[in-house]
């Protein structure tokens, strides 16, 4: 939990839903900056990721998402603040499964860098390899979408959704934040920023891109 430095109270609360590569203290950079800007942000990690116990997995995953939206349901209801999540890479994919199938009241949400399908990113990135296109249906026998959102963003709530994606982006292509963004309902923009790589767009390497987010809070 990472207060807000500059308001007495804070404006609202900020949830981070992080990727797969990483955990709260490699990737609290994307959001801890907006607790100078007087927001309360909230990190954490999923079951076996950093200090978290359990084993890692989609299941895991998506049930510690909604254990975390229902918490998140209580502070706004005590706090009476708004309520952000800001969901990066493989964190949008687990943030919005779980979103649509135990809806949440939040006031606004950005989807940074993902995907809605393991199997494709899966594919995607086996693609890229050398000989790509021999192995690549390999996806489709080692990952499962059970756990995915790609049958289930059309159940979201409409909500504020600004949906955000680098165009330089080689792990999760910028097709995939556009497929996201035709898909939400309600209120939406699409945000795609130039000169970052995957899952970098917030960091304190793009203060104009911050000054959006920001702004747009």
């Amino acid at each position: 939990w990472i207060p807000s430095s500059t308001a007495t109270p804070a404006k609202g609360i900020v949830a981070h839903f992080h990727g797969n590569s990483g955990h709260m203290e490699a990737t609290h950079e994307k959001v801890n900056w907006l607790s100078e800007h007087g927001y309360d942000v909230m990190v954490f990690d999923y079951s076996g990721f950093g200090h978290s116990t359990g084993k890692v997995s989609d299941e895991a995953a998506y049930y510690d998402a909604i254990t975390v939206l229902q918490y998140l349901a209580i502070l706004r209801s005590d706090s009476q603040l708004p309520l952000f999540v800001i969901a990066t890479s493989t964190g949008g994919n687990i943030f919005m499964r779980a979103q649509a199938d135990y809806p949440t009241t939040i006031d606004g949400m950005v989807i940074d860098s993902s995907f809605t399908s393991y199997i494709n990113e899966a594919e995607y990135i086996l693609n890229k390899g050398f000989l790509g296109d021999w192995y690549s249906w390999l996806a489709h026998i080692v990952m499962r979408d059970d756990y995915a959102a790609k049958e289930r963003v059309d159940a979201l709530p409409d909500t504020d959704s600004p949906v955000i994606h680098c165009e330089g982006d080689r792990i999760v292509p910028i097709a995939s934040g556009e497929a996201i963004y035709s898909q939400l309902s309600g209120k939406k923009h699409f945000w795609r920023f130039s000169n970052c790589s995957h899952a970098r767009a917030m960091t304190n390497d793009f203060p104009d891109n911050q000054r959006r987010i920001v702004e747009w809070l």
